[in-house]
């Protein structure tokens, strides 16, 4: 559906200037920068001095995604998923893994660490000097009325702030409508 960085003031234009080399140089084509006129092009009810277009960017039924790495993982490679085990230790050895949790002890050659907000926990239990931490932060999340939905036809996002490791306000097109 693609995404529209919109900045709202001068001090911002920095910032998404090194946006867009950073995505030029990840490789990502068709990136526009957008005059205060021509976001509107894009999103004629979003306000802002400058912006970006980036087409490649989409939404996703995360849930599927998942569903489907767990098909491929249990039929092309014979893996097993577990869930609602509370992984308590890991221990490497030389031959393979053990994971260690409040119902039984796994053991493998390969372990993937998914643990989200919990994976720096989990790392720490097999890399016992690991000093690497996730700070967690909470959102608001709010659902635009349906009659509004039309307002929104991209994903807004405003300028990241590297002094503020979130997000801010921004308007993200759902999987199944909304917004």
């Amino acid at each position: 559906c693609g995404k529209v960085v919109v900045a709202t003031d001068e001090k911002e234009l920095d910032n998404l200037n090194t946006l867009y080399e950073r995505g030029v140089a990840n490789g990502l084509t068709n990136l526009r920068k957008l005059t205060a006129s021509e976001i509107k092009e894009y999103e004629p009810y979003c306000a802002g001095i400058a912006g970006i277009h980036v087409p490649q960017t989409g939404i996703i039924d995360y849930t599927e995604v998942t569903k489907k790495y767990q098909e491929i993982f249990e039929e092309r490679f014979g893996g097993e998923v577990k869930f609602n085990n509370k992984v308590t230790d890991i221990r490497l050895g030389s031959i393979g893994v053990e994971v260690i949790t409040n119902k039984s002890t796994y053991r493998s050659n390969l372990i993937v660490n998914c643990a989200g907000l919990y994976s720096d926990r989990v790392a720490e239990l097999a890399l016992k000097q690991l000093d690497v931490r996730i700070i967690p932060f909470r959102g608001e999340y709010y659902e635009i009325k349906p009659n509004k939905h039309h307002l929104v036809k991209n994903l807004i996002y405003p300028v990241p702030d590297p002094a503020f490791p979130f997000l801010g306000v921004h308007f993200t097109r759902m999987i199944h409508g909304g917004v």
